[in-house]
Protein backbone atom coordinates (compact mmCIF):
# COMPACT_ATOMS: atom_id res chain seq x y z
CA UNK A 1 0.00 0.00 0.00
CA UNK A 2 1.66 3.33 -0.85
CA UNK A 3 2.37 6.19 1.27
CA UNK A 4 0.72 8.97 0.45
CA UNK A 5 2.51 12.27 0.53
CA UNK A 6 1.56 15.18 2.79
CA UNK A 7 0.00 18.25 0.77
CA UNK A 8 2.56 20.40 2.26
CA UNK A 9 6.28 18.74 1.91
CA UNK A 10 7.75 22.23 3.80
CA UNK A 11 10.05 22.77 6.97
CA UNK A 12 7.00 22.46 9.51
CA UNK A 13 6.40 18.83 8.51
CA UNK A 14 10.36 17.61 7.83
CA UNK A 15 10.69 16.13 11.15
CA UNK A 16 7.06 14.08 11.36
CA UNK A 17 7.81 13.12 7.33
CA UNK A 18 11.20 11.90 8.21
CA UNK A 19 9.96 9.93 11.53
CA UNK A 20 7.23 8.53 9.14
CA UNK A 21 9.71 7.29 6.54
CA UNK A 22 12.47 6.13 8.42
CA UNK A 23 9.80 3.58 10.62
CA UNK A 24 8.15 2.25 7.50
CA UNK A 25 9.26 -0.96 6.53
CA UNK A 26 9.01 -2.75 2.78
CA UNK A 27 9.46 -0.66 -0.48
CA UNK A 28 9.09 2.63 -0.67
CA UNK A 29 5.79 3.08 -2.66
CA UNK A 30 4.78 6.77 -2.35
CA UNK A 31 1.80 8.43 -3.51
CA UNK A 32 2.67 12.33 -4.65
CA UNK A 33 -0.60 13.19 -6.12
CA UNK A 34 -1.52 15.70 -3.68
CA UNK A 35 1.89 17.30 -2.98
CA UNK A 36 1.73 21.17 -3.62
CA UNK A 37 5.11 21.98 -2.66
CA UNK A 38 8.06 20.65 -1.36
CA UNK A 39 11.03 22.86 0.98
CA UNK A 40 14.71 21.63 1.26
CA UNK A 41 14.07 19.24 4.18
CA UNK A 42 11.79 17.34 3.07
CA UNK A 43 13.75 17.02 -0.37
CA UNK A 44 16.62 16.06 1.37
CA UNK A 45 14.50 13.18 3.66
CA UNK A 46 13.36 11.83 -0.11
CA UNK A 47 17.03 11.87 -1.21
CA UNK A 48 18.10 9.98 1.81
CA UNK A 49 15.25 7.54 1.98
CA UNK A 50 15.79 6.47 -1.73
CA UNK A 51 19.84 6.24 -1.04
CA UNK A 52 18.81 3.93 1.86
CA UNK A 53 16.19 1.88 -0.16
CA UNK A 54 18.81 1.49 -3.24
CA UNK A 55 21.62 0.21 -0.53
CA UNK A 56 18.95 -1.87 0.63
CA UNK A 57 17.71 -3.58 -2.07
CA UNK A 58 14.33 -2.02 -1.48
CA UNK A 59 12.05 -0.04 -3.93
CA UNK A 60 11.86 3.42 -3.91
CA UNK A 61 9.10 5.08 -6.66
CA UNK A 62 6.66 7.98 -6.26
CA UNK A 63 3.84 6.81 -8.12
CA UNK A 64 0.99 9.80 -9.66
CA UNK A 65 3.16 13.00 -8.99
CA UNK A 66 1.24 16.02 -8.82
CA UNK A 67 1.67 19.00 -11.62
CA UNK A 68 3.28 20.60 -8.45
CA UNK A 69 5.63 18.01 -7.00
CA UNK A 70 6.77 17.84 -11.12
CA UNK A 71 7.28 20.85 -11.27
CA UNK A 72 9.21 21.88 -8.28
CA UNK A 73 11.36 18.84 -9.15
CA UNK A 74 12.20 19.81 -12.97
CA UNK A 75 13.17 23.35 -11.20
CA UNK A 76 15.52 21.61 -8.96
CA UNK A 77 17.07 19.13 -11.81
CA UNK A 78 15.45 15.91 -9.68
CA UNK A 79 13.07 14.57 -12.31
CA UNK A 80 15.30 12.02 -13.21
CA UNK A 81 16.34 10.54 -10.09
CA UNK A 82 13.28 10.81 -8.09
CA UNK A 83 11.03 10.43 -11.22
CA UNK A 84 12.45 8.44 -13.28
CA UNK A 85 12.11 11.18 -16.05
CA UNK A 86 13.72 14.07 -17.16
Amino acid sequence: MPIVLFERLDTAVADEFLSLLQGHEGDFILDGHQVQCIGGKCLAVLLRMQERAQEQGREFCILHPSEALRADLKLLGLSSRLLGQS
